[in-house]
């Protein structure tokens, strides 16, 4: 399966399945997926912008995650973050669209 994202700071078109996935926020691109058991992933295009938007919305910077040479960078969030993180500005996206835009941003190879 091909999945041509572009994960640029372009805006989407209004109801079209074929436009970029966006999520502005305090910086850059921003994506949270939809909860699995409570938890959801935050990502962003870079390690800075991602932890600029953690600390925007509370997030404490020791809950940062990047697993040794996994190339996953990410808070997991849940409850009422979530929410708050919406807000904020991430664009809530499926868990499938985390994976491709983490391969994007971080050469991420495998899961």
């Amino acid at each position: 399966m091909n999945l041509e994202m572009n994960f640029d700071n372009s805006t989407n078109a209004e109801n079209s399945t074929s436009a970029p996935i966006v999520g502005y926020a305090v910086l850059g691109v921003v994506l949270i997926d939809f909860p699995k058991n409570g938890w959801c992933h935050l990502v962003a295009d870079t390690i800075p912008n991602l932890h600029s938007f953690a600390q925007s919305i509370g997030l404490n910077k020791c809950w940062f995650q990047n697993k040794r040479n996994k190339n996953q960078p990410h808070y997991d969030v849940k409850g009422a973050m979530i929410d708050k993180a919406i807000k904020a500005g991430a664009k809530q996206v499926d868990s499938k669209t985390i994976v491709e835009f983490l391969r994007q941003h971080y050469a991420l190879t495998k899961l």
